[in-house]
């Protein structure tokens, strides 16, 4: 190192040259094992977590504001009760006749291959909606295809408990059906399920999987 105030050369402090050597060569004193060298990692604060510095809210002052008079009444239950409701969304109600539009409506089935179709060439099957089994339609305002269309929807509605048909009587509905119809309810006479019908239909069931049965087996 040199000194240029004094013009003289001289060799370095340890301190100077590595101020991160722990000792000097060769084996420390005693003196120097006692002493605990505190290296720097580059956070200088504080390991804790921070505390919250602000007033709690429960102690801060609370200005009351009166939105209506002091005068008012407090509301009875019964308005309670109807002013939620009232804001509550309200589904729109469905028209009673929506299920006219579905009459004579049809089905075109190709007996050609479903990606070899030409419009022009190809030869279709008609089907359209109709009623099974023993169910009959609730009035003659609406046909079969209408009446089947009713039933179809009040089937797949999530929000329906079951399809039962309309509780009026055939007369009533034949008078005024806007007034006496159910529209939660499909528009035919009321379902009834015997257990003949239940066993039919576990014979259908059963015969259809035995055929099933005998193609699966036929071709492997």
């Amino acid at each position: 190192m040199i000194d240029h105030r004094k013009g003289e050369m001289g060799r370095p402090k340890n301190s100077e040259a590595d101020p991160l050597r722990k000792a000097k060569r060769g084996r420390p004193s005693k003196h120097k094992r006692e002493e605990h060298v505190v290296v720097h990692t580059g956070f200088d604060g504080h390991a804790n977590a921070p505390w919250r510095k602000t007033v709690s809210i429960f102690k801060q002052p609370v200005t009351l504001v009166h939105t209506s008079g002091r005068d008012n009444k407090k509301g009875t239950e019964q308005q309670l009760k109807r002013g939620l409701m009232s804001n509550r969304p309200q589904e729109k109600p469905a028209p009673v006749m929506w299920a006219k539009a579905l009459e004579n409506v049809q089905a075109l089935i190709p007996t050609a291959v479903a990606d070899k179709v030409d419009v022009n060439k190809t030869e279709y099957l008609t089907e359209s909606l109709h009623l099974a089994g023993r169910l009959e339609r609730a009035s003659a305002v609406l046909n079969e295809q209408a009446a089947a269309a009713s039933l179809f929807t009040s089937i797949h509605n999530p929000n329906q408990s079951g399809a039962f048909g309309q509780s009026a009587d055939k007369e009533k509905l034949e008078s005024n059906l806007v007034l006496n119809v159910n529209p939660e309810q499909p528009l035919l006479r009321p379902i009834s399920v015997l257990p003949e019908d239940i066993s039919a239909q576990e014979r259908r069931v059963l015969d259809a999987r035995k055929r099933l049965q005998e193609i699966s087996v036929k071709q492997y």
